[in-house]
C-alpha cells in the first residue's frame, strides 16, 4: 500500500519557501565559489529553482479544495433544510388524513424521521420510503387531495438532488489529498534543492564564518503567538492541508 507522502521539513511551508528565497538569491551572487565545490551547478538551475519557489508561493490549490469542500457541504446543508421541511408538510397530512389509522404511521416510517434529520443518508432513506409507500391504493387517492400539486413528483426530485449533492462533497473530499500530495511534493522538491545549495554554500565558505552562517538552515516548527496565552505561544504552527 503507498504511503503518505509527508513534508520533509518541519517549519511551515511560508518560512520554508521564504528560507529558500533567500538562499537563491544568495546562491545566484555567489555562484562562481559554489561551482567551484559543485561544477555541474548552473545560473539555469538556479534560474528554474527560484521559477519553482514562486510558483509554490502562487500555489492556491489549498484554498480550492477547501472552498471546494466548503461549497459542496453548504449544497447538502441547503437541501437537507429543504427536505426536513418537505417532510414536516407530509406527515401533518398523514396525520390529519389517517389519524384513526395508526398504522399508516408506522407504514411511513414517521418514526425514523428524526433520525433522518441529522443524517442526508438518512434523509434519503426517508423519502424513499415515504414515496413508496405513497403509491399504495390506500393511500395514493387520499394524499393527493391534501397534499399540493406535484408535491410527491417534487420530493422525489428534492431526494435526487441531495444524492447528487453528497456525491460532489464525496468527490471534493476524496480530491483534497491527492491535491494535497501533489502539492508537498512540489514543496518537497523546493526543500530539496535548497538542502543541496547549503551544503554546497558551507563547502564553499568553510573559511569564512560570517558566510557560513549566510547558508545555514533553520528548520524548525514555527511557533504560533498568542501573547494572552504563554502555553499557546509554544505550540508548533498547523500545516495546511
Amino acid at each position: 500500500m503507498p504511503k503518505l507522502l509527508n513534508r520533509n521539513y518541519a517549519m511551515s511551508d511560508n518560512d520554508m519557501l521564504t528560507e529558500s528565497k533567500t538562499k537563491v538569491e544568495l546562491a545566484k551572487g555567489d555562484l562562481e565559489s559554489l561551482k567551484k565545490v559543485e561544477p555541474s551547478l548552473t545560473q539555469e538551475q538556479l534560474e528554474q529553482w527560484d521559477a519553482n519557489i514562486d510558483a509554490c508561493l502562487n500555489d492556491y490549490t489549498s484554498l480550492e479544495s477547501k472552498a471546494a469542500i466548503t461549497i459542496a457541504t453548504q449544497k447538502v446543508n441547503d437541501l437537507m433544510e429543504h427536505c426536513k421541511g418537505e417532510m414536516q408538510i407530509f406527515y401533518f397530512h398523514v396525520n390529519r388524513e389517517f389519524a384513526s389509522n395508526a398504522a399508516a404511521a408506522i407504514e411511513f416510517g414517521e418514526r425514523g424521521i428524526e433520525n433522518a434529520r441529522k443524517s442526508p443518508e438518512k434523509m434519503i432513506r426517508q423519502i424513499s420510503l415515504v414515496t413508496t409507500v405513497a403509491e399504495k391504493p390506500e393511500y395514493k387517492e387520499r394524499l393527493s387531495k391534501r397534499l399540493p400539486v406535484g408535491f410527491m413528483e417534487n420530493l422525489g426530485a428534492s431526494k435526487l438532488k441531495l444524492n447528487e449533492a453528497m456525491v460532489q462533497q464525496s468527490v471534493a473530499k476524496t480530491t483534497q489529498p491527492a491535491d494535497t500530495e501533489e502539492r508537498i511534493a512540489k514543496f518537497n522538491a523546493v526543500w530539496n534543492f535548497t538542502r543541496n545549495i547549503s551544503e554546497i554554500g558551507k563547502i564553499a565558505f568553510r573559511d569564512s564564518y560570517a558566510k557560513q552562517q549566510q547558508y545555514n538552515l533553520y528548520d524548525a516548527p514555527a511557533a504560533k503567538k498568542d501573547a494572552d496565552d504563554p502555553a499557546k505561544a509554544s505550540a508548533p504552527e498547523a500545516q495546511e492541508e
